[in-house]
């Protein structure tokens, strides 16, 4: 993680992030450029670059915010399905509604695709070395470990079979969820 210029203020920081989450969500990592967020936030570039050292490090800090905008949505919806008089819903219900409401639609389209596409973009180790990927991996293990509990919910109750392994499960339908985000 690079270290921070005195003259940076975590307040036009957290601008700058409200000003690209729009963009990079409506146009994708590869057709934001750094002027159009500069921009947006009515910043020179080179302002823009005291805060974020590249394109992407800057769509690394948007990929955090929607990993945890996913991983928000997910324990929403399932809040909604118990709320909903879902609450002696089956594990395969359970987990049929959650990949169906936060993977396959819901209001969440945006941030799937762009996770997908930051996910396939070569960043380069370089870049990827400065930010912290603690905030990402701790929300993909929250979505990754309530699906997975889901799963094994299924298993017990005997919706889902026996045989099916639910790490196993759960990878194939998260990878299959990001291939169908993907452009």
């Amino acid at each position: 993680m690079s270290q921070r210029m005195v003259y940076q203020t975590e307040k036009t920081r957290e601008n700058i992030l409200q000003s690209a989450l729009p963009l990079f969500l409506e146009r994708g990592f590869r057709r934001t450029q750094m002027k159009d967020v500069a921009e947006a936030v009515g910043l020179s570039r080179n302002t823009l670059y005291r805060y974020f050292q590249d394109k992407g490090d800057l769509g690394l800090a948007i990929l955090d915010i929607a990993m945890a905008r996913v991983a928000v949505n997910l324990r929403d919806v399932l809040a909604e399905v118990q709320r909903g008089g879902n609450v002696h819903a089956n594990g395969r219900e359970m987990l049929t509604a959650a990949v169906t409401a936060v993977m396959l639609g819901g209001n969440r389209d945006a941030e799937l695709r762009f996770i997908a596409e930051v996910e396939t973009y070569t960043l380069g180790e370089e870049t990827w070395a400065r930010h912290d990927k603690r905030n990402v991996m701790s929300q993909w293990m929250l979505i990754e470990s309530t699906l997975v509990s889901i799963a094994r919910e299924g298993l017990a109750d005997g919706s889902i079979r026996a045989d099916i392994d639910p790490q196993q499960l759960v990878a194939t339908i998260l990878t299959s969820s990001w291939l169908l985000q993907k452009e």
